[in-house]
Order: C-alpha cells, then structure tokens, then sequence
C-alpha cells in the first residue's frame, strides 16, 4: 500500500499508457498519475462549482454490448426494422441455406458454382478444428417420421436448446427415413427403398435405387478424395459399393464371416469406413473385440489395432468415433467410466492416446455407455457425448465436469443423431448431372457462344477488368475448372473439326460438329495458324491442343486463345508414328515421335528425351504393319492397330499396341474376342462392328455397341476411319467416311446421314476433333510466369502478394 499524508491511496487505479504510467485515485476529488520510470507524479484536481465526486469508476468508451437481452434484442424496434430488411436477421437461430445467385453476372455465377470455388469454401470449414458451428441432424419416428435440427452451439449455451423441423426430399410421415451416413454436409438418407443424396445447405438432391433392393445390416457413407467422388457402401452376404461420380454400383463378393458388430453404421476416417466388431460375439470381453474396416474405393476389408489396456482381458465395450478428424474410440466399462482413445497416426497402434476418463452420470444404466456421437465443441475443449436417445453431455475436461442437454419433442425421444456441415456447398450430383442441370444450360444461353455458335470461338485475356479478375482467369485452377466443363461432357455437338487440306494450297479450315448435324451445306471457316505458309506443308500430330509440324518446325498451338510456342527436334529424323498425350499426373503435354528410337517432348520443362528400345516394328517392313501413323490417346497412353505378321486380311494377324507418354514404354491392349477359328474382317461385307473398353485393359469389359451398314457406293474392301465420337444426348455418332465424306450415323433408327466437305471440288487431307474454348496455354509453367501478361498482374493484385498467407473469410455487409 502506498501513503501519501498519512492517506492511502483508494482502489480506483489501472495502468495508463505503453510508457507505464499508472493512474490511482487519492482521494474524492483528486488523482495522480505516477511514472515509474522517473519516480514521480502529477496531480489532478476534478470538482464542479468545489463540489467533490462521490465515486469513480472505469469503462470501455467504444464497447457496442446490448444492455438488453436476447428476447429484448427480438422485440426491440431497432431489429425487427433490420429483420424485415435481411434473411439473416430473420433465420438467425436456423440452419443456413444458400442459393445460387441468379442476379449475377454469368461469370461470377459460374465461378461460385465451380468445384475449385465448393472445395476452397468447404475447408474454411473442415480445417477449422473448433465445431461449434456445424449442426446436429435428429431422426424421429414419433409422433411421426421427421428429420429435426439443433445447432452444437445452442447446445452448448441454451439451457433449452432449440430444434427445428428440417423438410427432407420425398418427405412423408408415413415412411420411415433412416439416415445412413454425413461426409462434408451432402447426407445420404433411406427412405424405404429409395436412396438420396442431400445437401440441405443448398437445398439440392439426387434420387437413385439399389438395382438388388436387397436387405443390409451394415451401411456407410464416405468421400474417395483420390478420385473426388462420394461412395455409398452396403453390406450384406456381398458389398455393393455407389459411386456418385459415375451414378452406378459395383458388386464385390467375398466369403467374409462378420459376427457381431456394435452399431450398423460405419464411421468415415481416412477413406475407409469403421465398426467395433466381435467375431466371437462375446461382447463383454475386450479382447474379443476388433475395430474391422472397408475401404470405401475397392470394398477391401481391413484391420485397425486397438488400444493395449494391458495384459490379461477386460469387461469393456468399445464404441467407434471420430475426434478432431482422428480416429476414437470410446471404452465403456461397468463401473460408469469411459475411456476416450485418439489415434494421432492412423494405423499405426503406438499412436493410441488416451486423452479422457469421464465419469458418467450416476443415473446411466449400469452396463451402457456413451454412443459414438462425440465431437470436441470449441476452443475451450469441451466434448459433446451422445449418453442415450434422449440426451447429450457436454464434458469440460479441464474441470472434469459436464451439463446434460436433454432433446425430446412431445417427450418422445430421437431415434438416431448425426453431425453434419451445415455450410457445404458440395453437389449432390455428378459432373455429368451437373454439365445437364439447368445451371450451365442457363449459363450457355447467355454466353456469346450460343450467339457465335457456328464459328470457333476466340479468346482473350481481358484487359479492362479488375485485376484480380483478370489473375483468375489466367490461373490453371481456372483454366482446368473450365475445361473440365467440356472434357466431362460426352455431348461432343460443341466441339469443331479441323480439316487439313494440301489442295488449291496448304491450309487448315474449321467445321463444327452441329452444322454437319443441323445444316444441309456444312459451313468451313479458314483457319490462321501460326506460321503459315501456303507452299509449306502442314501436318496434325495430335489435338487438344494443337499440334502439328511444318517442315521440321513443330508448334503447340490453342487457337481458342491465339497462344502458340514453336521448338525443334534436335535431330531433325524422320519418324513414322507419332502422337500427341496429356501427362495428367504431371499435368504436363507430351509428344511422341518414334522410329528407331522413341524420341518424347514434355512442354512442362521444354526439353527432349531419347528412349532406346529393341522392339522391332517398321511401317512396311518384315517386321509388322501399321494401320495408321497418328496414335489414339486414351487414359494416357497412345494406340495404334498394329499386325506384326503383316497379315492384313486376318483378324488375329491384329494387335492393340501402346505406348506410354510418360515414360516412353510399350504395351500391349488384348483385342475383342470374336470367336473360335480366324476371320477377314477387313473385305467384309459393307458392315463395321464398334466396340468399346468399358474398363481400359480389362478384356473381359469389351462390348459391342452398334453394327453399322455402310452405304452401298462406299468401296468395297475399305472401312470406316478411325475418326468418330458421339455426338449428342439422342445418341448420333459421327463417322469418317473417307476424305470429303462425313457419316452421321443414329443407331436407334439404324439410319445415317452422309455430309461432303470440299473446297473447290478438292477433298480434304486429314481430320482432327479439337475442343473449341480451351483455355490451356501452350507455353510451360515457367513461360507463363516469364510471360507479361502475368508479371503485370503481379505487380498490381493483392491476391498474388497475400497468395501465401492464410486466407481470412468474413460475412458480407
């Protein structure tokens, strides 16, 4: 204590400024502010007309606290006039639901819908350990089957948490919904028998059915992140695994003995799905007890260790969750405590981490404990803990101590409680669903492409936008998002011809695929490329983007966006067979030349390599035949007909030959199995069989399609070209004829139509199906950072400066 005068100091002090300065009250009507670092004061006197005050007090001048309650925030004049004018105001206490914008600009509106936009927003929330914001979904069978919903926040500080009745698809109270698993908010429900996939956030679903309708004992519901696709897995004498990306099932048979298992539905962790199972069905013993997997990608079935308790056998129940995004489990035994494991590594049982020993609530039933339903809540490290089908607890570990919530509607209590996002934007629907929505449809009608639809469309980088508009444009998340907008479409009436012709002069001219489908006369628009030159002969390597040579110049060309980039092979060989592939695990494009040697080109790095090999295949030589030089990219490989024995009249004197663009190695595709004994398949009789690979490389997938009769003028003894692709949703496919001639073949009727393409009566040379509005630069990531477009945008966007900072999101005002 201080004196000053025989007078202590009042308790009215605090610390005034950073230079240290410290303010005490002296007495009624003076006080003194104190430096400590000079060991001196000053004194202030404060009185009105002599008068001293009678008391001093601090306070926060600029705090923006309401004095008023909760309930008198609701009736107060100030925010029912803010809740008439917002939604937000109005759903506050509700689960969230958004809507795409429809007053946008197409831009924008496309932006927000794309995959790269959905996944940066749904991990604001999934990387954010703290779960106070997501939402608890109930199931009730009483008074009748509903689904309801109740935030973990109002949980944690209503002492009457709110719930609210949650409209589902095909909602009737008559049938019973079950819900069957929650991966990133989309839900997966079961309503008799049909299935969905919703996501209440967005308020959109899909409907699809088990083909077998068969009964399962064991569900889940989890996410392949490999292959970006949300799995529905179902269990019975088999499992059947859904593939939301491919809107089909696959069956996988095993002889597995499961015994008993503590819940039906399996907890997502890690790409694969996990139950507490006892294959000795002795329930009471730990050791009997397994933690058993399925791996939600291939329906492989697996093991996890369990935690050492110790030697001997225990009387514990192990129930399996989910904490922090790590696997859990929580072990009850008889004396009303519950162990809370945590595997920080998964898979690796030293990693087991008992974090928790709760003492459960004298009045639980002896011999039952918590359901796996847990979470940790905030920041603060509370634990929500479902006890039974009436009753949360929230468990503060730092005081050991916990608050039951109980959640009932008319008494009755929920069948069934499961966490989920309630923010995601995640589609419910497929990327084939999607390109068929009315979203896209809509945005198509409003794009210049509809209004320039028979001519290839041209882009350019805008210079007139902000920048960082203009940086997003440029980036390859976008650039790849947009592609994926076309390459997922199996509608191919967008994509455009381009014909090479050597007549009246070299040139290259363009065609789209909907005017030979629509128009009598198909219209041809020439096609400047990049260092043309009528008396110098051009040939297409490969399309995508563009490549093609010129002499021995060779050039990766997008015409979409005017980009080229022009290089060389350094040995300036000859070659007989190349092809033009894309490297998508090194996202990188590849050019295969190959003769004696195979000699490949990566645009990524800008450099050649050279791969020697012993196999003996020359054009026309004793040693095979080639059906054509250009080879067919697909799933990363190219591919030729090749017929080693030079046998070209015989079906198994044939092989599908491969070659890989990344590192240059052979292969071989085994071909459709016609039958026993050999067969002229090339003479024959005016009919072309198409077959297709469902699954690549697996022979046993191949099925054919369609069996063609081609037109009677066409020569005898030659078939079809390769050159052919579906054309649209009704079903057409377009077919090469021969070099003026187009067929466009529709199987359902078994009719064609045959369209001639010539300029001045001189048919064309080769043809190339290319994507019109790519927006893939030809030139390699260290060109485009190089590039003036980008060092620009660097100079001027905040969003490149701060690209490496962590990103801050705030609710819009």
């Amino acid at each position: 204590m201080i004196i000053l005068k025989d007078m202590a100091f009042l308790h009215s002090f605090c610390k005034m400024s950073n230079k240290g300065e410290i303010l005490f009250q002296v007495d009624q009507s003076t006080f003194m502010i104190y430096d400590p670092k000079n060991d001196s004061f000053i004194c202030q006197k404060v009185v009105i007309d002599e008068y001293p005050f009678w008391e001093a007090s601090i306070y926060i001048n600029e705090s923006l606290v309401w004095p008023i309650s909760q309930k008198g925030m609701k009736q107060s004049g100030v925010l029912r006039s803010l809740r008439k004018q917002t939604r937000f105001e109005q759903r506050m206490q509700q689960p969230r639901r958004w809507e795409i914008p429809k007053c946008v600009s197409t831009q924008w509106r496309c932006l927000i819908s794309s995959r790269n936009f959905i996944k940066t927003h749904l991990n604001v929330f999934t990387n954010n350990k703290d779960s106070i914001h997501n939402r608890l979904l109930l199931r009730f069978i009483q008074p009748h089957h509903q689904l309801m919903d109740c935030s973990i926040s109002s949980l944690l500080y209503d002492s009457d948490p709110k719930t609210f009745q949650l409209g589902y698809p095909m909602q009737n109270p008559h049938k019973s919904v079950m819900i069957l698993g929650s991966v990133n908010g989309l839900i997966c429900l079961s309503i008799e028998k049909d299935l969905i996939l919703w996501n209440p956030s967005i308020r959109k679903f899909k409907k699809f059915r088990d083909p077998q309708s068969s009964r399962y004992f064991l569900h889940g519901f989890g996410y392949d992140q490999l292959h970006d696709d949300y799995n529905l897995v179902l269990i019975s004498e088999e499992v059947r695994i859904y593939s939301s990306n491919y809107d089909s099932w696959r069956t996988i048979v095993h002889d597995r003995r499961y015994g008993l298992f503590r819940e039906r539905k399996g907890i997502f962790v890690n790409g694969k799905l996990h139950w507490a199972n006892s294959p000795s069905q002795d329930e009471h013993s730990y050791n009997g007890w397994d933690i058993t997997s399925i791996d939600v990608t291939d329906g492989k079935w697996g093991k996890v260790e369990k935690p050492f308790y110790g030697e001997g056998d225990f009387d514990l129940i192990p129930c399996v969750g989910v904490l922090r995004s790590d696997l859990s489990i929580l072990c009850n035994n008889q004396s009303l405590q519950t162990d809370v494991w945590i595997m920080k590594e998964y898979e690796i049982k030293e990693s087991w981490t008992k974090m928790y020993t709760i003492n459960r609530p004298h009045d639980h039933p002896t011999g039952y404990g918590f359901s796996p339903l847990f979470c940790e809540m905030s920041n603060k490290g509370e634990i929500l803990c479902q006890v039974n089908q009436s009753t949360f607890m929230i468990y503060d570990p730092k005081n050991d101590s916990f608050i039951c919530q109980k959640v009932v509607i008319d008494e009755y209590p929920f069948w069934e409680a499961s966490i989920y996002i309630n923010e995601s934007l995640v589609w419910p629907i497929s990327p084939k669903g999607i390109m068929q929505s009315g979203l896209l449809r809509s945005l198509k009608k409003q794009t210049r492409f509809e209004q320039q639809m028979q001519q290839p469309r041209r882009w350019e980088i805008p210079k007139c936008v902000s920048t960082q508009r203009c940086y997003l444009i440029s980036c390859r998340n976008f650039i790849k998002t947009h592609l994926n907008v076309f390459t997922n479409n199996k509608d191919s009436i967008h994509n455009r011809l381009l014909l090479r012709f050597i007549q009246p002069h070299h040139q290259l001219m363009d065609c789209s695929i909907s005017s030979l489908l629509y128009d009598s006369d198909p219209k041809t628009f020439q096609l400047g490329y990049p260092m043309q030159n009528p008396r110098k002969s051009v040939t297409i390597l490969g399309s995508g983007l563009i490549c093609f040579s010129i002499k021995n110049d060779l050039i990766l060309w997008n015409p979409s966006i005017r980009k080229f980039k022009k290089f060389r092979d350094p040995q300036s060989g000859h070659y007989f067979l190349h092809g033009f592939g894309y490297d998508q695990l090194h996202n990188d494009y590849n050019l295969g030349l190959i003769f004696e040697e195979v000699k490949t080109y990566s645009s990524n790095y800008d450099s050649w390599r050279t791969i020697v090999h012993d196999l003996s295949y020359e054009l026309y030589s004793p040693y095979g035949l080639f059906r054509e030089r250009k080879g067919i990219f697909v799933n990363g490989k190219l591919h030729w007909a090749n017929s080693p024995s030079q046998d070209q009249h015989s079906y198994n004197g044939w092989d599908i030959t491969s070659i890989d663009v990344t590192d240059g190695k052979w292969g071989k595709v085994e071909k459709p199995f016609y039958g026993e004994g050999d067969f002229d398949l090339t003479s024959c009789s005016l009919q072309t069989d198409v077959w297709i690979m469902k699954e690549y490389e697996i022979k046993k997938s191949w099925t054919k399609m369609y069996t063609i009769n081609r037109p009677h003028d066409h020569p005898k003894g030659y078939g079809f070209s390769p050159l052919f692709c579906k054309m649209s949703n009704k079903g057409e496919i377009f077919i090469q004829v021969d070099q003026s001639t187009f067929m466009i073949y529709d199987p359902k009727n078994e009719s064609f139509i045959c369209q001639k393409v010539i300029i001045d009566e001189y048919p064309f040379w080769e043809a190339s199906i290319y994507i019109n509005e790519s927006l893939v630069w030809p030139i390699s990531q260290k060109g485009m950072m190089q590039c003036r477009v980008l060092q620009s945008l660097r100079k001027q966007t905040r969003f490149e400066q701060q690209m490496q900072q962590p990103q801050r999101w705030e609710i819009p005002k």
